[in-house]
């Protein structure tokens, strides 16, 4: 059904777009609810994210030419991957998304239309879907976004308090819209607001507002632990090998799965000042979590 939608839709905009000249294209994300059953497909980098118990989870797939199974798909029907000036893999050295609708695909070679289609069971511990663009999640978490809807009083006040935010605060640059449907547990698990925790535990500077919560720290969080704690179940979740010690290269992909806001450089020179080994310790790891002089490499 959502593939045969998704074709139609195509060739509708294709057909429009033709009648105004326009040679560009979109995204899309759809979600169907039936009883306790959600849907969800999506092409492109438009998003559903539902709030679960407060939290934030990420139902669609991101198209992109970073994933390396979108490149491949991409080169398998035809087109080419190539990276920009500043490192970003992009489609025909252009686009970033990897799936689209309208006719930019006649212009582009190996894009497709075809969506990626998902199925959930909704609890009563559900309480919000967002749909959102990416001029909406460039500039704002899963979490930071789920914080933001669950303190609303409407869906309505959720979507544009949204839309205000990206625009007006964080001064997005592109297209940002937001739909908010509402779910049993709506107005319910407002008690903790992830992204102030970053404040809290003064990760703020390492990660700002994008944080993305590894479960292993909700509950945690939830408890309100020492900050001491904190850090220790982040260091665990980087120590893969178990063995008390974090290689520089675990620390690096670790910190950019959380989002982390500094530059893979500025990571570099606060890293060489906390060791000279190619690993840290839990008290390296403390040190690099607190460096002093953070705003005098940015």
């Amino acid at each position: 059904m959502f593939f045969k939608a998704f074709a139609n839709l195509d060739i509708e905009l294709i057909h429009q777009a033709e009648k105004r000249d326009f040679g560009g294209g979109t995204t899309a994300a759809v979600a169907l609810i039936r009883g306790d059953e959600l849907v969800v497909a999506n092409t492109g980098d438009t998003r559903v994210v539902i709030c679960n118990k407060g939290r934030a989870i990420m139902l669609t797939e991101l198209h992109l030419a970073s994933n390396p199974f979108e490149a491949q798909q991409v080169i398998n029907r035809g087109g080419t991957i190539e990276t920009d000036p500043w490192g970003t893999p992009r489609v025909d050295g252009r686009l970033m998304v990897t799936r689209g609708l309208g006719p930019i695909k006649n212009i582009i070679p190996g894009l497709t239309h075809e969506p990626t289609v998902r199925h959930y069971k909704l609890s009563d511990d559900d309480c919000f879907l967002i749909l959102g663009t990416d001029g909406l999640f460039n500039v704002m978490s899963n979490q930071e976004a789920v914080d933001i809807v669950k303190f609303c009083d409407s869906p309505s006040e959720a979507a544009q308090r949204l839309v205000d935010i990206a625009y007006y605060e964080q001064k997005t640059d592109d297209n940002a819209t937001a739909i908010i449907i509402r779910l049993k547990s709506w107005g319910k698990f407002r008690e903790v607001n992830y992204n102030k925790i970053l404040q809290n535990y003064n990760l703020n500077k390492l990660f700002g507002h994008k944080i993305e919560f590894p479960e292993c720290l909700v509950p945690l969080i939830n408890q309100k632990a020492p900050r001491n704690k904190v850090i220790r179940a982040l260091f665990d979740m980087f120590d893969t090998d178990k063995n008390g010690t974090v290689s520089i290269e675990e620390i690096r992909v670790g910190m950019l799965s959380l989002g982390c806001v500094i530059s893979r450089d500025q990571l570099d020179v606060m890293l060489a000042t906390v060791t000279k080994n190619n690993w840290l310790t839990e008290l390296d790891f403390n040190k690099l979590l607190r460096f002093e002089d953070f705003e005098q490499i940015c």
